[in-house]
């Protein structure tokens, strides 16, 4: 049994509103005292992290995070479609007023779902298009049919349908 199923909706969305009052209330703070010990150490700083030793651990460190957490790019993608205006995709999702609901534990608990480690290329897809990212709304697809959903749904929108289509070529004889 998973844990989110002992909470209702409204249950997880208060967890999720204190979470992210403690984050902004200690956000603050934290990068206050981050500030004071990097002007102290700086020399060091800029000394260690211009060497190829550190770019090295450091990229095989973040290779490493990425393995053990493949679901956490997606999580990053969908914050970055929904809450960055500077983002190519922002004018598709937060511009639409799409907001994500989903917690990295969340995401985690969708991949495991969906068994999207067996997917060669895996995506999450948003059932209803026009709904949030949510538990209930979301699963990992395989890319090459969450292209071809999106391209069908773009076709029906226009009204460029297949039946619209023969119907206009048959007119035109």
């Amino acid at each position: 049994m998973n844990w989110k199923d002992s909470f209702t909706e409204e249950q997880l969305q208060i967890r999720r509103e204190r979470a992210a009052k403690w984050n902004r209330e200690h956000r603050e703070q934290t990068r206050i005292s981050t500030k004071k010990w990097q002007q102290k150490n700086k020399k060091h700083i800029k000394a260690y992290h211009s060497t190829e030793e550190f770019r090295k651990k450091n990229r095989e460190r973040v290779q490493a995070f990425k393995n053990r957490n493949p679901w956490y790019n997606s999580w990053q993608c969908i914050k970055q479609r929904c809450s960055n205006p500077k983002s190519k995709s922002y004018r598709y999702y937060g511009g639409k007023g799409i907001k994500n609901l989903l917690s990295l534990a969340e995401i985690k608990c969708l991949w495991e779902r969906d068994s999207a480690q067996l997917l060669k290329m895996p995506t999450i897809d948003r059932i209803n298009n026009d709904a949030d990212y949510k538990l209930e709304n979301c699963r990992f697809i395989e890319q090459a049919l969450n292209s071809k959903k999106m391209w069908q749904e773009q076709r029906i929108k226009k009204g460029k349908t297949l039946k619209n289509y023969a119907d206009h070529v048959i007119g035109d004889m």
